[in-house]
């Protein structure tokens, strides 16, 4: 078709690559939580749902135990798409030691926060040729990897959750509570992976 030109291809991938993003949670989680049981229950193929849920027993902690990264599916053509659309940028005003660990926060931030999933959870900006041995982990929620198929998707790329609610008026106390929590996850990350970057394995995170 002549009228349909390259530029239209390009805008066409550009858009899609972003209209993607909810319908896998919304497709993928509404296809798991209604069909599992469905093959389960009414189908001849029950075996699978069966296998398939034995799977997921098996996995259930895998999120919380270093996860599942997978640097093909970070470097998929997708995200490239889906960062240009906007287009996201990451912007590199100061060398990082790979020898320390960092805490970046990103406000306002949400499950739709493209800037800082595209940056830290993705390879479309470059982020490991940016920063190289230094291996990023993007927070997110724990309910997420509660849905079968959606859990995968997100742990190839995402790091591990922390359960912290959500509380309109908490105290010192609680404040202190959760700080504690987020800073033992920190210690634990580090000790997870402290040898890949060549610190002995008596080296301590020291958080000032």
């Amino acid at each position: 078709m002549a009228f349909f030109s390259r530029l239209d291809l390009h805008e066409g991938l550009r858009t899609l690559s972003v209209l993607q993003w909810i319908p896998v949670y919304v497709i993928l989680g509404t296809l798991s939580i209604l069909g599992i049981p469905y093959f389960l229950l009414f189908s001849t193929f029950w075996p699978l749902s069966v296998l398939f849920l034995a799977w997921v027993a098996y996995d259930w902690n895998t999120h919380s135990q270093d996860g599942r990264r997978s640097a093909w599916v970070r470097n998929w053509t997708l995200w490239k798409y889906f960062q240009s659309y906007f287009p996201v940028k990451l912007v590199k005003t100061h060398d990082l030691s790979p020898k320390h660990n960092y805490i970046i926060l990103s406000h306002p931030h949400g499950i739709l926060c493209y800037g800082a999933f595209i940056n830290f959870a993705t390879e479309a900006t470059g982020f490991s040729r940016v920063f190289p041995s230094i291996t990023p982990f993007l927070a997110t929620l724990e309910g997420i990897f509660w849905i079968p198929f959606v859990r995968d998707y997100v742990m190839s790329m995402v790091g591990e959750p922390l359960p912290v609610p959500k509380i309109l008026d908490p105290d010192k106390e609680t404040v202190a509570k959760y700080f504690e929590l987020y800073i033992s996850a920190l210690r634990k990350l580090f000790d997870q992976h402290k040898t890949k970057y060549d610190f002995s394995k008596t080296q301590e995170l020291t958080i000032i």
